[in-house]
């Protein structure tokens, strides 16, 4: 069965980037938390990039 693909390659090109934007923000601002000592609610901002980083690469990934 041939993968059917809902996206053109400019948009998987997009999604990509946001995606991996999303991630290496995260990890920036992981390291800068852990310097920092910030609190632990503070912890809960990383999941929202985490979360649009991951979703950006699976979508680019899975051309959904």
């Amino acid at each position: 069965m041939g993968e059917l693909c809902n996206i053109g390659p400019k948009e998987i090109q997009k999604r990509l980037l946001v995606g991996l934007f999303g991630l290496g923000f995260s990890a920036i601002l992981l390291v800068a938390f852990v310097f920092a000592s910030e609190p632990n609610a503070a912890y809960g901002l990383l999941f929202i990039f985490l979360f649009l980083g991951s979703l950006g690469v699976a979508q680019a990934r899975f051309c959904t």
